[in-house]
């Protein structure tokens, strides 16, 4: 037991904590990751990779067994939250912290009972809640780009400071196989694959999967149900899982304003440049590139805060100029998901994707145009109404595009993709899964 004690303490110095978001959960996510950050505990990329997973917000009915599938992956010790509130975040993470030393039947959080999955779980029985290391698939898209190559002179793919996927954890993203239609089963669980017409006219075996909705970078609800032959996306389907359509936190300020309340243009710019903000962290951590990603989240959070313009906006331009001038990124994402302004405009998309009008670059260049054009509102004192500045009601234009169209549009590009490149096609949209919510027809079990 001695030894055993020792080995817990040690675990539970610098826990790794995977961080699973609710949907309506995004305050909650920004407080435990800035806690995260201010203890210097890092962030784990996969449920093998994690000593502690943190649930931001009451667990809908219909995550509950993505949630439970989650936590059965994470080897032990392992310890659990659930935190129901931003203000709860710190202690909170002090009493997993605590129970990771415990005995293993206090640790589960099921006294008196051990799990017989607490072992880490063979990767081809992850569960559709399990979360993947970030980036996209590196046997296509393997970088080799010397400093050299890069206009930016920063060197991104090396020295783990920019998208280097081959030091990014394990090759590829997790997915479900838990869904797959029924029929003869097969060793660790998969069921038997079908066989389907290959582009070319062949036969080629067909394999269903689900991404989502607990992955990595991934829109806390959104679940795309996938047809797989070989490692291509034959077929897709999206869908919302417990979504509560109680609104978006992103959008709140500007809400508030159209119902007559008092709002600044500073506030309502504070809260969208704040958004852009974590859709480019979020996105850089599924390319496999967490040194921006880190930076975009640590600006957020000051936005969030308060900062004024003057102590964010050349520490974001560093970050623009990086990301938007480096070349590993863009080679990563040119032709991606091209979606054009007339084929958004048909689809009834709009916001970012639609002004973007292009493939996955042109997304992540237009958040930080438009990051850059928020900063400059953030300390406007001047009273934000329905008729008021048109960039700071911006975003919440965006938010009342109604979920279909972006659900048809990303199992449109979506196709013809591989695993990889349609996580960073999905992370460039970014779909606002609560917002989207506010349409009921669109929302699963919840």
């Amino acid at each position: 037991m001695g030894v055993t004690h020792r080995m817990l303490r040690a675990a539970a110095r610098r826990p790794h904590v995977l961080v699973a978001a609710m949907p309506t959960g995004t305050p909650i996510r920004l407080a435990v990751e800035a806690q995260l950050r201010r203890r210097n505990w890092p962030t784990a990329w996969s449920p093998a990779d994690a000593d502690v997973l943190v649930v931001c917000g009451s667990v809908p009915t219909g995550l509950r067994t993505a949630v439970e599938e989650l936590w059965a992956e994470i080897p032990g010790p392992r310890s659990r939250t659930c935190v129901v509130a931003a203000v709860l975040a710190p202690g909170a993470l002090d009493a997993a912290k605590a129970r990771l030393a415990m005995p293993n039947q206090e640790r589960s959080g099921t006294p008196g009972r051990s799990d017989p999955r607490a072992h880490a779980t063979p990767p081809d029985q992850m569960a559709a809640g399990a979360m993947s290391p970030p980036g996209p698939d590196p046997a296509d898209r393997h970088l080799d780009v010397s400093p050299d190559q890069d206009p930016a002179g920063q060197g991104e793919a090396h020295q783990g400071s920019g998208p280097d996927i081959d030091q990014q954890g394990p090759e590829h993203p997790s997915m479900s196989h838990g869904d797959m239609d029924d029929g003869m089963s097969m060793p660790a669980g998969l069921a038997m694959a079908e066989r389907g017409d290959d582009r070319d006219g062949l036969k080629l075996d067909q394999l269903h999967a689900t991404l989502g909705p607990l992955l990595v970078g991934w829109p806390a609800g959104l679940v795309l149900r996938v047809t797989l032959q070989g490692d291509i996306i034959q077929s897709a389907r999206g869908e919302l899982v417990g979504a509560q359509g109680r609104g978006s936190f992103w959008v709140e300020p500007a809400t508030r304003a159209m119902y007559g309340e008092a709002v600044t243009v500073g506030e309502a710019a504070r809260r969208t440049a704040g958004c852009y903000l974590d859709r480019l962290g979020r996105f850089l951590c599924v390319a496999g590139w967490p040194d921006p990603a880190a930076a975009a989240r640590v600006l957020r959070d000051d936005v969030l805060a308060g900062a004024a313009h003057h102590e964010v906006a050349s520490r974001f331009a560093a970050v623009a100029r990086r990301v938007g001038r480096s070349r590993t990124l863009r080679w990563m994402t040119t032709g991606l998901g091209v979606l054009g302004a007339a084929d958004a405009t048909a689809l009834g998309v709009t916001g970012p994707v639609a002004r973007a009008g292009g493939d996955v670059t042109a997304r992540y260049r237009q958040w930080l145009a438009e990051a850059a054009e928020m900063l400059d509102l953030v300390d406007d004192p001047v009273l934000l109404t329905a008729h008021g500045d048109g960039r700071a009601l911006g975003y919440l234009h965006d938010a009342v595009t109604p979920p279909e169209p972006l659900l048809a549009a990303i199992e449109r590009l979506v196709v013809g993709a591989e695993i990889g490149a349609a996580r960073l096609i999905v992370a460039s949209f970014d779909p606002d899964v609560d917002e989207m919510a506010g349409h009921p027809a669109s929302v699963a079990d919840g």
